[in-house]
């Protein structure tokens, strides 16, 4: 699990400051589009796999879950503004 996991930590909060400052860039250029795409359907998919697997009804469980909602969205949208 440690091997899966450590280097997402690294890829999540290196993507959030190039997210924030190539705002411009990155929906202008196809390879922009397809990394933001694959980082909205990453953290979808990340969000879906958390609820089904964990299947806690309990409000902590959902504030978990709550920021890979939020992160999808926050890389589709620039997405859906450029088409």
């Amino acid at each position: 699990m440690p091997v899966l996991n450590l280097p997402r930590a690294y890829v999540f909060p290196g993507m959030g400051p190039v997210s924030r400052t190539s705002n411009g860039e990155l929906p202008a250029t196809p390879l922009g589009r397809v990394l933001r795409g694959f980082m909205a359907l990453f953290r979808r998919g990340r969000g879906k796999a958390q609820l089904a697997l964990l299947r806690i009804d309990d409000w902590r469980m959902h504030r978990l879950s709550a920021p890979f909602v939020l992160g999808a969205a926050l890389q589709a949208v620039p997405l859906w503004l450029v088409w």
